[in-house]
């Protein structure tokens, strides 16, 4: 079984995503700043293993797609 881990920081979040593409998941951790965990996710990755992407690729998108969506909250909450 092979994984992949790639992290990215993130407006103070360090953002961990795990790639298992045997179990064709990828587990998502999130930690503040301060330390605090968030409660880890579990998101499906099969229709990314069954149209040929690289498990880094799939790990790039996974992390582009999180560090994306925590921008767009951290925007919306400094208004």
């Amino acid at each position: 079984m092979s994984t992949l881990c790639m992290q990215a920081l993130v407006r103070g979040k360090t953002v961990q995503v795990i790639v298992l593409p045997d179990e064709s998941t990828a587990k998502i951790y999130i930690v503040d700043e301060d330390h605090r965990s968030h409660r880890p996710r579990t998101m499906s990755i099969r229709q990314y293993v069954e149209s040929g992407m690289s498990d880094e690729d799939i790990a790039q998108h996974v992390v582009d797609v999180v560090s994306t969506s925590i921008e767009q909250l951290e925007r919306l909450r400094s208004r």
